[in-house]
């Protein structure tokens, strides 16, 4: 619309000049005519001489006229090209004028988008049915994609990394001065284990540690790509442990034995920013842990327990879990790995970390032979509040952490921390005095 009026009023004062210069020259045409004709009446009565004498003027007067014309329309065209460049340039101006002024009309929509989505998005979440909540579509997931060959180099190194988390987490099983007092029912560790017998796969889930993602790619290789049910649901019943405890000792020595584990610390908060934030199943929890346990930064109404309040929470249940020797029962969620999948009752040879997830997914979907098969993707859930990474995330919340609480919520999960190589001392610096 801009342009259109632009080139509309142009038109109009371009048609403006063109009749009034016009105008001009006809005048300068009569009036001209009218004064040769004057002053033909009056050489009648001069001699030849004088009559001769007139004809340089007359001469003179038309190539003046003549250039006066050419020198208008001239003037014309000039004036109308400075008046279309001035044109344009005042309809760029306004074009550029009108583009910043619709980006920054893109940014205040996307951020009052993000902010509605981040007041609403628990209410329209729990308006939702159930099938809904757990409908998922697989190839949504980002899916990351390696190089197509993987020289014998990069297979190595990778088998040598595996290789040596294997020994390390068994040269901790065979020590006796600090490993679990007890464990966990080997039956009960065998009913946790997803048996893949026709691809040679067994797989501990670790939730909050990459187990959405081989759920995933679980379901996949039964040829499912969408589901309306539970992920964890339905792959628990396609891949139950053989029933033949001979047949589960055979798949124990013959197939990858896989596990993926995570910085526990980091495990918890993510525990927490997936569970507690969202309304759901967890509903229940999260109420408790609001109104149970004190935070001095909380305020009433708050629809959701802060980290801290949280944290408390975990430290009181993994007390209860120890004082009772597993008897009390811990959410799988943040239950500790070495219970859930019996690291030490199972010798598990392809040990993933979340923070190389990437690549060691890769290698193992590699090793396994499932290259065309699986997909390496990651799966972020924790969503449900401002962060989109991990790292500022970690940096913010365990600031508000005091540094004692910290410490002694690593030494409920000391033995993850042992045998799979982490410390806590890092989170422990973040915390508050």
């Amino acid at each position: 619309m801009t342009n259109l009026g632009c080139f509309r009023r142009e038109s109009l004062t371009v048609r403006k000049a063109i009749l009034l210069t016009i105008a001009f020259t006809l005048f300068n045409f009569v009036m001209l005519g009218k004064e040769s004709k004057t002053e033909e009446s009056s050489s009648l009565h001069t001699d030849e001489k004088s009559s001769l004498s007139l004809a340089p003027d007359d001469e003179h007067r038309n190539i003046t006229d003549t250039e006066v014309f050419n020198t208008t329309m001239s003037g014309i065209k000039t004036y109308v090209f400075k008046m279309r460049s001035k044109t344009n340039k005042m309809g760029d101006k306004k074009n550029k004028m009108q583009g910043k002024k619709n980006k920054m009309q893109g940014k205040k929509k996307k951020s009052r988008d993000k902010k509605n989505k981040k007041i609403t998005g628990r209410k329209n979440n729990s308006k939702t049915s159930k099938t809904e909540k757990d409908k998922r579509n697989f190839l949504e997931d980002k899916v990351i994609v390696m190089d197509d060959v993987w020289t014998e180099e990069q297979m190595a190194a990778q088998a040598k990394i595996f290789a040596d988390r294997e020994a390390a987490l068994d040269a901790f099983c065979e020590q006796t001065e600090d490993k679990p007092s007890f464990l966990h029912n080997i039956s009960d560790v065998h009913a946790n284990i997803r048996w893949v017998p026709k691809h040679n796969l067994i797989w501990c889930p670790v939730y909050k540690a990459g187990s959405t993602t081989w759920m995933t790619n679980l379901l996949l290789l039964a040829g499912i790509k969408s589901t309306n049910s539970s992920l964890h649901k339905q792959v628990r019943k396609l891949y139950p442990p053989p029933e033949d405890l001979e047949e589960r000792q055979r798949l124990l020595d013959t197939s990858m034995r896989m596990l993926i584990v995570r910085h526990p610390l980091e495990r918890l908060l993510s525990a927490y920013r997936d569970k507690m934030l969202r309304d759901n199943q967890f509903q229940k929890v999260s109420n408790l842990v609001k109104t149970g346990y004190s935070d001095p930064s909380a305020k009433e109404d708050d629809a959701h327990p802060t980290f801290l309040q949280f944290l408390k929470y975990i430290k009181d249940i993994m007390k209860k879990f120890w004082n009772s020797e597993g008897k009390s029962r811990v959410n799988p969620h943040w239950q500790p790995v070495w219970w859930t999948c019996g690291p030490c009752q199972i010798k598990y040879d392809a040990i993933a970390h979340m923070e190389t997830l990437m690549v060691d997914q890769e290698y193992i979907i590699r090793k396994a032979g499932l290259k065309d098969l699986a997909i390496n993707a990651h799966t972020h859930s924790s969503n449900l509040d401002s962060y989109n990474g991990t790292n500022q995330a970690t940096r913010d919340y365990f600031s508000r952490i005091p540094k004692t609480l910290i410490k002694q919520v690593s030494n409920l999960y000391r033995h993850d921390f042992q045998l799979f190589g982490y410390t806590p001392e890092e989170y422990i610096k973040m915390g508050t005095d």
